[in-house]
């Protein structure tokens, strides 16, 4: 379930964005551009749908950080974004198919209760029944109450059709994207499995920032199993995916393709609970590695495979997954880049020119800041200069290189 369009106001550096996204969108710029702002929007909508407004506002920094330093409480933040539903879901017996969703959250800023109020929260779902008549439902919270436009062919008791259905509040801190778990309203099933739909789409997505000296370390048997955003818990997450075969067959696989020397992974647990790995190398025989003595790029390369091939997620976010590797391994990970996207939508951000000299045009973003300071995201594919540089052979990894992928989109001269 991918975000296909998204429009964001007053939000970090971002004073005003609309971006259509790609299933694979690699993002760069210069340092303080934005990317790390543009990364902390979808772990903003992902702590909402998980813990509500409170807690998302609060793992920002709070109001004042959340926010534009500049725009301050003088304008709201809005986010919205749009998608398509995949495989158009289908449920029985009105064989009722979910085709798209928007959603719109606004957050306005007080003086008092917290320093904000959500002013309006709004989810729209497209659907399409057996006879391809189209169908359009709205879930609207206006402050803490919430009211619903479900049109009444889509209601499975038959008792309730013709009858508006019933409306609801909200507690302050709570959102829509909770809605299965607050909300006392007999559910029309196909209007509520959609918004339950891009909820658990928002729960999971996960952001990669992986640590590699936190990698490195031993880490306790009680830990989580589903890899840490940092990586920290590296073995207990090897630990857990070796308990099938066939996982540990594919990670050894995927790992080989990159480091030819490796013969195998192996975890241990010691003495209090402690776990940690180990690898072997061709030319040592049977001895082992343990973790503390491998390089900073094979222990990358480690959590960049479970992050690829074992992360349950819609939206997979890994910054600079580059940062250890050597340049002559960035095409295998653009490919297996490029490769896993059938799965999940893919978001990297990067400095190095080797990774965007192996990323399709299409697929390219640039951040930079305006004049005043404001962050902004464009498309190089759609600057006429890119493509008349492109057009003479200069690489994209040149024009990164020497700062002209953001240059002014004005006419060519002609003649």
């Amino acid at each position: 379930m991918f975000i296909e369009r998204l429009r964001v106001t007053n939000f970090r550096s971002f004073r005003e964005l609309e971006l259509e996204l790609s299933p694979l969108s690699v993002l760069v710029g210069a340092n303080a551009s934005g990317k790390t702002n543009f990364v902390q929007l979808f772990r903003f909508l992902r702590d909402v749908a998980n813990e509500g407004f409170e807690s998302a506002i609060a793992l920002q920094g709070g109001v004042e950080l959340v926010r534009n330093l500049r725009l301050g409480a003088s304008e709201p933040l809005t986010i919205e974004i749009e998608g398509g539903f995949p495989n158009r879901m289908t449920f029985s017996p009105a064989n009722i198919s979910l085709r798209r969703y928007h959603y719109s959250l606004t957050i306005a800023f007080t003086r008092g209760q917290g320093g904000y109020r959500v002013a309006e929260e709004r989810f729209r779902v497209w659907l399409e029944d057996s006879e391809a008549r189209q169908h359009e439902a709205t879930l609207t919270r206006h402050g803490n109450s919430m009211e619903t436009e479900i049109p009444s062919a889509l209601f499975r008791d038959t008792t309730r059709r013709g009858r508006k259905p019933p409306s609801s509040r909200l507690e302050r801190g709570q959102s829509l994207l909770q809605a299965l778990w607050i909300l006392p309203i007999p559910n029309p099933e196909p209007v509520f499995a959609a918004l339950a739909e891009l909820g658990l789409s928002l729960r999971t997505i996960v952001a990669y920032d992986f640590d590699v000296r936190a990698m490195k370390r031993p880490t306790r048997l009680e830990t989580r199993l589903q890899l840490e955003e940092n990586g920290e818990n590296l073995a207990t997450t090897l630990r857990e995916l070796f308990r099938w075969d066939d996982n540990r067959r594919v990670f050894h696989l995927m790992l080989q393709q990159f480091l030819p020397q490796i013969q195998g992974v192996s975890v241990q647990v010691g003495a209090e609970k402690s776990v940690s790995y180990s690898l072997r190398e061709q030319h040592l025989g049977q001895r082992r590695l343990p973790s503390y003595r491998l390089s900073d790029g094979t222990v990358e390369l480690m959590a960049l495979i479970v992050a690829l091939y074992f992360t349950r997620t819609h939206l997979l976010i890994i910054e600079e997954p580059d940062r250890h590797l050597h340049p002559a391994l960035i095409g295998q990970l653009m490919h297996h880049l490029k490769e896993t996207v059938w799965r999940r939508q893919i978001l990297v951000t990067t400095h190095n020119p080797e990774m965007v000299r192996h990323t399709p045009l299409e697929s390219l973003l640039l951040v930079q800041r305006d004049r005043e300071g404001f962050s902004q995201i464009v498309r190089p594919s759609e600057n006429a200069h890119v493509k008349h540089f492109l057009q003479h052979e200069l690489g994209l990894h040149e024009l990164f290189v020497d700062n002209l992928l953001g240059v002014r989109d004005d006419p060519l001269p002609t003649g």
